[in-house]
């Protein structure tokens, strides 16, 4: 044994025909699959991971905690005229103000969130032009104290009254983009708007409002350019009762259809929900693609993480000859230690770069799903390739000391 050449000795053995390197090219194709799925996927999830996080700051322009809605929709035949349909809201909202635990309670035809009207306007000073060139507004018609059980600001003016009934003379509370819109540089308080679709009686502004946010938390501040009507001038059939409760918004839901009942023991109480259900709904499917992204994100970062530790394990075990020879022949521990750990992260890296490349088009797929976030941001990029690296290097590290571990003695004693 002692007689044998080193270079011959640590050519033979394990490992050195072509079926074996055949089958370790294959290995680490598989690990440099594994590694390139992970990240991208990785990078995905971490990409709406950070866009929720930015909705979910925005403002929405109103508080919805402990705020519960609910949608009224009264039958024409047997409420025929928009007296009777107020007062039956009025007695509504009556009652469920009384109930125990709330502290308002208004209505709204639509919520934030929840679609609307979206009309053409004309005000003072504005040129005759053709309907279809007409600016366009989102309209809702609220009743008072709707603004304060929703918390939406006033900026200037004042609310809605019992006042502004059916048959009195229009008024308006307009949003401040709108305000900005018709009536650029000057105070919008007793300035007329006129609703085209609903009325051709030009309606006074008593009221400016902050901004809310319509239709979705991403959309831009001039989509939500917006005017409310008194509901009651109008006599709406369907409205959305919106209270707000001192407790837990979700125990109301008895007590008001039992108070809507009361008045009307035919009237269903629909779409029953919370403003944060609401809120949350308007994300739209970025929870769940966040979700299915970072479970199988997670599942196929466990697979590359044990893919790579198997792979490099295996080769090692074919090539224990070679080590306890380079071992026997004075080889350093740590530079065979480098040696094993560069050697092992080849595929890992191929895959780092591999899996870079197929996020850089996946994220053009997800592009509609971010807010706040640059589809090819750096940091989120950077920080999961470093992930990626500090696994690959860590799954390496085990089998690799564990190979120079090998007594040299019995290696050539086996010889």
């Amino acid at each position: 044994m002692t007689g044998r050449d080193a270079n011959d000795a640590l050519k033979v053995g394990p490992g050195r025909g072509n079926s074996s390197s055949g089958d370790t090219r294959v290995r680490n194709l598989l690990v440099v699959s594994e590694v390139a799925l992970a990240l991208m996927l990785l990078i995905g999830a971490g990409l709406l991971t950070r866009s929720l996080t930015s909705l979910r700051g925005v403002d929405p322009g109103f508080d919805a905690a402990n705020t519960w809605t609910a949608s009224i929709d009264i039958p024409d035949a047997k409420y025929p005229t928009p007296e009777v349909r107020n007062q039956f809201f009025d007695r509504v909202i009556d009652s469920v103000r009384a109930l125990p635990g709330v502290q308002s309670a208004a209505r709204i035809d639509t919520i934030p969130f929840g679609g609307g009207s979206i009309q053409y306007v004309t005000y003072d000073g504005l040129p005759a032009m053709k309907d279809s060139e007409l600016p366009v507004v989102q309209v809702r018609m609220a009743s008072p104290d709707y603004f304060a059980t929703a918390k939406i600001r006033f900026v200037s003016g004042r609310d809605f009254t019992a006042a502004d009934a059916f048959g009195t003379p229009r008024v308006l509370i307009v949003s401040e983009t709108a305000a900005a819109k018709f009536f650029p540089g000057q105070d919008p308080l007793g300035r007329h708007v006129t609703l085209k679709m609903m009325s051709e009686e030009p309606a006074e502004i008593i009221g400016v409002v902050r901004e809310v946010k319509m239709d979705a938390l991403d959309a831009s501040a001039d989509t939500d350019a917006a005017v409310y009507a008194p509901a009651a001038q109008f006599g709406l059939g369907g409205s959305t009762l919106v209270v707000r409760t001192a407790a837990e918004p979700a125990s109301l839901t008895c007590s008001v259809i039992t108070a809507v009942r009361a008045i009307d023991p035919e009237q269903p109480v629909l779409n029953i929900q919370t403003m944060e259900e609401a809120v949350e709904e308007s994300l739209g499917q970025r929870p769940l693609a966040m979700l299915l992204l970072g479970a199988f994100a997670s599942l196929a970062l466990v697979l590359a993480t044990v893919g790579i530790y198997s792979v490099l394990a295996y080769t090692l075990r074919q090539r224990v000859r070679e080590i306890g020879i380079r071992l026997a022949l004075g080889a350093p521990v740590k530079g065979l230690l480098r040696m094993i750990v560069i050697e092992g992260l080849k595929p890992t890296l191929i895959g780092v770069v591999l899996g870079l490349i197929l996020a850089a088009a996946l994220v053009r797929v997800m592009a509609t799903l971010l807010f706040g976030v640059s589809q090819y941001d750096p940091r989120t990029f950077s920080i999961v390739a470093l992930v990626m690296l500090g696994v690959g290097i860590v799954a390496t590290l085990l089998p690799a000391y564990r190979a120079t571990r090998v007594d040299p003695i019995v290696t050539l004693r086996s010889e």
